[in-house]
């Protein structure tokens, strides 16, 4: 897709329609007038040039002048002599000094937008599709001011409304927004951005559980930022709700071709609505990077999932910045591979022959033998977890119960493989006490086993020492280079680094690690961050993520321990170091974690097993890199009209699969209804009538959101 030019021309335009300074009439004026465009290469443009994210002015380099993005009254000039572009082009180096805009304080809804900052030139480009009202996306490297980019849209939006309601002189519409995000730990810090960057506006957030009509709150907020699950909600019982809006802001919008993500559903209710005829709003979708879909090799097949993002989102342009540096092996991260633990150690040993006993009951239990993955492995967990749900549904309690034994045995190796043996001694004993939660008495002999188990196990790990540990030794000696080191000249003073960790308990094991430790204690003040949920089950509540969150922004803690959780967006400039600690998702995570680093000269460390299957994924996820910046390269040079046409393809079958999806899920819904639910009655709620209206089986799901009565006569 044909990437923006960054002309002079273009500059111009996108000028005018935020400032009506004569300086802009003038360029425009030049330009239409036939005198051709001026390169920026030959010319210097009124713009700010570009600074690289990665580096900071020098002293000599002029600091640039602001300037205002917004309308201004033209003043009354006599008549003259047009005067050369060259003049013009004197006057717009002269002054580009930002001027207040004179708005009346009663006319609200007649505010103008201004930006409170300067872009980039490359950020104005990255814009360009967008303020042109057109469906785009942007791709651009983690640092580089995409929520910026969105910024400038929505700027553009609410200035040519208002001029377009001045030119039919009537009052205007305010322009509104959704800025919608994958996870609850970035609603805070978009809302915070856009009122960081935008003058005018009022931005606010919306948040599960709150009560309130998204209608209702659009009345009061121009921008509301909000979680795709949680708009997806609103489309579906607010159905009409799209149709109020100008923009929808869709971050880290790569999750739009995950199947089950919250994304992908809401995108096909936004598509399946415009191809019903009715008004959708406009589309900027934000990424670092899009994704191969899962290939190494096939750069059709990572071409496709460009062409179903784009159809999702149904957008036919795309947006891209430095794109080549996300590729350079350079910027590839540092892998610290390490041995692993010897199997003829003792705390294994013991672990893996309580395994085998329990195994062999099974087998007994069971009448043939088992067909199980081997021990230590994350295939095992999966098994132990499906005979344990077996159990429950089967109602075969000494399954189930075996069944979790076995899933804490096997998590037990896996704490023991990433930390120490005081680790899995909190883990067992968790284990054991979580028997008291209400054995079976049929199934008491099988009980009194396991917790004789857990009993007999914690009893030899008192004398047990087992090997020391390559991997948490590694760590321990990075985190002390890295926060014992002296900052490179020209960085932040402040250390901050973000260690990633596979599960939720194991942000709790090296908070305690790291606590406990002589050396990391003097130095290392960490902070956990994991998923929203109940925080019985090690999970977080909002509140507690947000201010875990705020410590490690504000520096009263040095070390964000985090699973997947602070993967996408979140924004610590002075991030020094990202440390994944045997944890490689895919490519796209790839990307995501390494632009956690914000902060110049930082460093992107992997520490992994070596010859393990997490060393494998790493060296696959940079061939996917490699073809996904293929892919690129291809859609970016392929014919308009066949990109067009692959897009409208590929969106058509969208809604025929979207189509079937709804019918199979209206049917099941409608299979799962007993017979004696399908008669319960429904009645008149008006105390003075209590009239029977109809059964329950009347009752027709419409538009996945509305229920209307089907062949049923009730007035």
């Amino acid at each position: 897709m044909k990437r923006p030019s960054p002309s002079f021309n273009t500059f111009c335009a996108v000028l005018a329609s935020q400032d009506k300074s004569s300086l802009s009439k003038k360029l425009l004026e030049k330009i239409n007038n036939g005198q051709g465009s001026v390169p920026t290469e030959e010319v210097q443009s009124p713009s700010v040039p570009p600074v690289p994210p990665d580096r900071d002015r020098s002293e000599d380099e002029p600091k640039p002048k602001e300037r205002a993005l917004s309308r201004e009254p033209v003043a009354e000039e006599k008549e003259m002599e047009s005067p050369s572009l060259t003049e013009i082009l004197k006057e717009s180096q002269a002054d580009i000094t930002p001027q207040p805009v004179q708005v009346a304080p009663e006319d609200e809804a007649g505010k103008l937008c201004s930006l409170k900052i300067v872009p980039h030139d490359y950020q104005f480009d990255l814009a360009q599709f967008g303020v042109g009202k057109k469906n785009s996306i942007v791709i651009a490297g983690t640092g580089t001011g995409k929520t910026l980019v969105a910024a400038i849209v929505f700027h553009s939006l609410w200035n040519r409304q208002l001029e377009e309601a001045d030119r039919l002189e009537r009052k205007s519409k305010r322009c509104k927004s959704i800025f919608i995000v994958p996870d609850n730990a970035l609603v805070e810090q978009q809302k915070d951005r856009f009122r960081q960057y935008l003058d005018g506006p009022k931005v606010g957030t919306l948040k599960a559980g709150c009560g309130t009509r998204l209608q209702t709150y659009l009345q009061d907020f121009d921008v509301v930022v909000m979680t795709g699950g949680l708009f997806l909600d609103y489309t579906k019982f607010e159905s009409d709700v799209l149709e109020q809006l100008s923009l929808i802001v869709v971050d880290e919008c790569h999750n739009v071709v995950a199947g089950q993500h919250q994304y992908n559903r809401l995108m096909k209710e936004v598509i399946g609505k415009k191809t019903s005829g009715k008004t959708i709003p406009l589309i900027l979708g934000l990424t670092a990077s899009p994704g191969a879909g899962g290939t190494t090799k096939e750069v059709d097949k990572a071409t496709d999932r460009l062409i179903e993002l784009c159809a999702l989102l149904d957008a036919k342009d795309i947006a891209m910045h430095n794109e080549d540096s996300y590729y350079d092996p350079k910027n590839w991260t540092d892998v610290k591979r390490v041995p692993r633990r010897p199997r003829a150690d003792s705390v294994i040993k013991h672990i893996t022959e309580a395994m085998i006993d329990f195994e062999n009951k099974l087998s007994a239990e069971n009448g043939d033998e088992l067909n199980r993955p081997a021990q230590g492995s994350r295939s095992y967990d999966i098994w132990a977890t499906t005979l344990r749900n077996d159990g429950i549904l089967q109602e075969k309690f000494a399954f189930q119960i075996l069944g979790d034994c076995l899933w804490k045995l096997n998590t037990a190796l896996e704490i023991y493989e990433d930390a120490d043996l005081a680790a899995v001694k909190i883990h067992l004993q968790k284990a054991k006490e979580s028997l008291k939660e209400g054995p079976r008495l049929d199934e008491k002999s099988v009980t009194e086993d396991v917790e004789h188990c857990y009993n007999s196990l914690l009893s030899k790990f008192q004398s047990v020492v087992g090997h020391p540990n390559a991997k948490l030794d590694t760590l321990k000696k990075e985190l002390l280079r890295i926060f014992r080191s002296t900052p490179p000249e020209g960085t932040n003073s402040q250390v901050q680094v973000i260690l990633f960790v596979c599960t939720r308990a194991q942000t709790k094991t090296f908070e305690r690690f790291i606590r406990d430790d002589e050396q990391l204690n003097t130095v290392v003040k960490p902070v956990t961050l994991t998923g929203i949920g109940s925080e019985s089950k090690d999970q977080m509540s909002l509140v507690k993520q947000q201010r875990h969150l705020d410590k490690f922004r504000l520096g009263k803690c040095n070390l964000l321990v985090a699973t997947s959780t602070a993967e996408a967006g979140i924004d610590i400039p002075s991030c020094r170091a990202i440390i994944r600690y045997s944890y490689v998702r895919n490519e796209i995570s790839h990307v995501q974690m390494a632009g956690r680093a914000r902060a110049k000269h930082s460093e992107r460390i992997l520490i992994v097993t070596e010859d393990s299957s997490d060393e494998r994924r790493e060296i696959r996820n940079k061939d996917r890199l490699v073809t996904m910046h293929k892919a690129l390269k291809k859609i970016d040079e392929m014919n308009k009209e066949k990109q067009e046409k692959l897009i409208d393809e590929k969106q058509k079958i969208i809604m025929v699969e979207l189509e079937a999806e709804t019918e199979e899920r209206n049917n099941r819904r409608a299979n799962n209804m007993s017979e004696e639910v399908a008669h319960v009655t429904v009645h008149c709620s008006t105390a003075e009538c209590e009239t029977v209206l109809c059964t329950l089986g009347d009752l027709k799901e419409m538009n996945g959101s509305k229920l209307v009565v089907k062949g049923v006569e009730i007035f």
